[in-house]
């Protein structure tokens, strides 16, 4: 024991938050203590440990207590909010969890904001994250696994499950690609989402998240798998398909019919944001006999004096999109809001009249980006495939798109999660399958 204390003292002796305390009590030496400042209760301290000694009584009578041997589980322990304490009448080693908590209130989410349905949100404790999860889904077989990865720092995990639900395959593809992380460069969900993905270089999600308990016990009973991290206030869930990118807690809380308008809008809104500026360029540029004579006209008629091809000026456009999106979202409140109306306005207006950009174009455009905020699961996918299809219809017109179009569904065929078809219920052929996919009805 004291080689251990001593080992102990030293790999910390250069920290001035590690604390070292010596219980005497009658002059004699009964117990020292270590902790990390500002990480354990003092207050909690002090009634169950120093009180237990002055009492005459045992320390490891409290539930709470649990017997350390090994010097790495004791640097752990104390690195973990642990308070360690070495009992010389004993001659043992204990190790007490007095963790204080700083814990936010639990409130609804800002980035998921519903207008029917409860305002609860997930904290940054997953504790209370499991507890908020337990309150909604009341069953025994309701499954929780905490478990931590293989790296240096010690990653608190929850995996919560319904046995008679989950899909025994995915939780087991789970548990080995997190048994393959070795390096972790943050405690946030999307460090561990990045590692454990099917593709880590695709642009559509192959997992979901969530800062939401309710939307957690929706896709518990689905049979999804749901990861929950100390520290972060968003949960993970898997396996996560194609349709669920145009699915939202709303839909669950609305009238079907309104529920599944909303959802059918979503999907075509995704096919026009990324086909669009493509199918136009392509029209002008190759089929012109394809639109009806007075449209050519005009749109001839907006484009006399520009002097770049189609092509730059959808382009110029969508980059001058994206940097005004980037702006309003890192600018808070309602400046970024401001910013990014007020710069569409003044940057569309000055270009028409200069005649750098035609006004054909900036309606184009500006029905693109106003369909690519819809959805904003898809929102790396749309940017990547609207400059695709963008290319191929400048390079080879209608039968360009037609080619990418082809490739994107082939790739999306081709794309799993965690064992299952990412487009699983897409393409079926049972009607009762369209009911979880295109529609919601009263019993899905």
């Amino acid at each position: 024991m004291e080689r251990i204390e001593r080992k102990l003292y030293d790999h910390f002796s250069n920290d001035s938050s590690f604390i070292k305390y010596q219980i005497n009590i009658n002059n004699n030496h009964l117990a020292t203590i270590y902790y990390f400042e500002g990480l354990v209760d003092l207050e909690r301290i002090g009634e169950i440990i120093i009180k237990k000694y002055e009492q005459n009584q045992k320390l490891f009578l409290f539930p709470n207590v649990k017997e350390e041997i090994e010097i790495n589980e004791v640097i752990n322990k104390v690195i973990d909010a642990n308070v360690i304490v070495f009992d010389y009448n004993d001659n043992k080693i204990y190790s007490l969890e007095l963790r204080r908590l700083y814990l936010r209130s639990v409130s609804e989410p800002d980035n998921e904001k519903i207008i029917k349905g409860p305002r609860e949100g997930l904290i940054e404790n997953i504790i209370t994250n499991v507890s908020l999860i337990r309150n909604k889904i009341r069953r025994k077989d309701l499954k929780i696994e905490y478990t931590s990865l293989n790296t240096n720092s010690e990653y608190k995990i929850g995996i919560l499950y319904l046995k008679k639900n989950v899909n025994i395959k995915s939780l087991r593809i789970l548990k080995q690609r997190l048994n393959k992380i070795k390096k972790v460069k943050g405690i946030d969900v999307n460090f561990i989402k990045e590692q454990i993905k099917d593709n880590k270089y695709t642009p559509f999600n192959t997992i979901g998240d969530t800062q939401r308990p309710d939307v957690c016990a929706f896709e518990l009973l689905k049979g999804k798998i749901v990861l929950l991290i100390d520290g972060s206030p968003t949960a993970i869930y898997l396996p996560y398909l194609f349709n669920e990118s145009f699915q939202t807690v709303d839909d669950y809380y609305t009238n079907m019919y309104y529920a599944s308008i909303n959802r059918f809008f979503r999907f075509v809104s995704f096919l026009i944001t990324i086909l669009l500026p493509g199918i136009y360029v392509s029209l002008l540029m190759y089929h012109q006999e394809l639109l009806p004579m007075k449209l050519v006209l005009s749109i001839a008629a907006s484009r006399q004096g520009v002097p770049f091809p189609v092509f730059f000026e959808c382009l110029l456009l969508l980059l001058a999109f994206e940097v005004l999106r980037e702006a309003g979202t890192k600018t808070s409140g309602l400046l970024g809001t401001s910013l990014s109306i007020v710069g569409a306005l003044i940057i569309g207006q000055a270009a028409v009249e200069a005649r750098i950009i035609s006004t054909s174009v900036v309606i184009v455009i500006a029905f693109t980006s106003v369909t690519s905020l819809i959805n904003p699961k898809t929102a790396g996918a749309e940017i990547i495939f609207r400059f695709l299809f963008l290319l191929l219809g400048t390079l080879l017109g209608l039968y360009g798109l037609l080619c990418g179009v082809l490739f994107f569904i082939i790739y999306i065929i081709k794309m799993k999660s965690f064992g299952v078809s990412y487009v699983n219920n897409v393409a079926s052929f049972r009607l009762k399958d369209y009911k979880q996919t295109y529609v919601r009805l009263p019993d899905e």
